[in-house]
């Protein structure tokens, strides 16, 4: 007789998609769980990835993507990713670092955006007087730093 994995599931969304991450180890799911805590919902997932955590080396390795047919694969040296744009399915083999996982959720996300219209933003903002203003720009380059010195408004308060 089998023994069958019991998965445990969170689903987060972000940008009003819905992914469900299913894993087998409680541990990592619970430390996701606490990481996307303002990000957790019960709505239908738009995509559904299996997590299996597995030994591996962090890597500053340069992201790869391609498609491979109907296939999206991503990859760096602490994961490896698979996903199905049409089932909405995937797999993502990884260490259980969650920045590993961080790093599959933007490829993907930038992935489905693109496919509706959209793109993904690495941004801060803030809103003065009436008017919002966005910083975008890569990690490091004072985008919050901005937007933290702008004055406090009545809202703020």
């Amino acid at each position: 007789m089998s023994t069958a994995i019991q998965k445990t599931e969170c689903v987060m969304k972000i940008g009003d998609i819905a992914i469900a991450l299913r894993t087998s180890d409680e541990r990592f799911c619970d430390a996701l769980r606490e990481r996307y805590a303002g990000f957790l919902s019960s709505a239908d997932p738009d995509v559904s990835l299996d997590l299996v955590t597995a030994v591996g080396s962090v890597s500053d390795d340069d992201v790869r993507v391609r498609r491979d047919g109907k296939l999206w694969l991503f990859e760096r040296g602490d994961f490896q990713a698979r996903w199905d744009p049409f089932t909405g399915r995937g797999h993502v083999r990884q260490n259980p670092n969650p920045y590993a996982l961080d790093s599959v959720l933007r490829i993907l996300h930038s992935l489905v955006l693109t496919a509706r219209g959209g793109f993904l933003l690495h941004a801060a903002s803030a809103i003065c007087d009436g008017q919002a203003y966005l910083f975008s720009g890569v990690s490091g380059a004072g985008k919050t730093t901005i937007t933290r010195l702008a004055p406090e408004t009545p809202e703020k308060r």
